[in-house]
């Protein structure tokens, strides 16, 4: 996911997912596991794609819910359910990588990723921007481990050759071009299914200005228009 425009503003660099199946060995994202064997469009919100191969499929389901019309508040829900068709149990290692650029702009963003303690585990991912809330709630289960860095080295760890488990470092980093991810622990027994549910909420708490060219390309229109009818009268 490379796109999330509000206000004609788009927040968004990327967001994926990788995984690692063991304990040993690199990670790798999803779209590496086959082509997205099922891709399905519910209305004009929802998107589900599935990846698959003979010891498990993965699929992420999107579902992106906004206000009234020309409002600042948009969420996008998230399911991602892994299946193990083997008939071993199945020690799977599920990354997500965020790098959002609120209000447009790569820096001047600060991240703290926040923890249950009632679990232990990782639930909340709040983003910081002056004209921009964001906040990413991890509805069931909470992720095992967390980073948060400064890109590109949390994507750098997930593309290398090392078997990576995420630093835990998820105290208030930045400001800066920064970046987070969440790390879930899997075990899931021959024939079951692990489910992870997630939303992410954003609100501009001020609407974007124009562009400089948008306002310009507006003038010269008005301008012409305006000589049009003097022209005429």
């Amino acid at each position: 996911m490379f796109n999330w425009t509000v206000q004609g503003q788009d927040q968004l660099f990327q967001q994926w997912f990788w995984y690692r199946v063991g304990n040993s060995g690199p990670e790798a994202p999803i779209n590496t596991i086959s082509p997205a064997v099922a891709v399905a469009n519910t209305g004009t919100r929802g998107l589900s794609a599935t990846y698959s191969q003979a010891q498990f499929s993965l699929r992420v389901e999107y579902l992106l819910t906004g206000g009234l019309l020309g409002g600042t508040k948009s969420t996008i829900g998230e399911t991602i359910t892994i299946n193990n068709l083997s008939l071993s149990t199945l020690d799977f290692h599920f990354f997500q990588y965020s790098d959002f650029d609120l209000g447009g702009s790569a820096a001047g963003d600060s991240v703290i990723i926040g923890k249950n303690l009632l679990t232990g585990l990782y639930n909340t991912a709040n983003q910081i921007h002056p004209l921009v809330t964001f906040q990413e709630s991890v509805h069931t289960p909470g992720a095992n481990h967390a980073e948060v860095g400064f890109f590109p080295n949390t994507l750098n760890k997930l593309n290398d050759l090392n078997t990576d488990t995420l630093s835990d470092i998820t105290g208030l980093t930045g400001p800066g071009d920064v970046n987070w991810a969440f790390q879930w622990d899997l075990s899931i027994a021959p024939g079951a299914s692990a489910i992870i549910s997630k939303s992410k909420y954003v609100e501009l708490t001020a609407i974007p200005e124009p562009t400089s060219m948008t306002f310009l390309l507006s003038a010269a229109a008005f301008y012409a228009m305006l000589r049009s009818r003097r022209s005429a009268s």
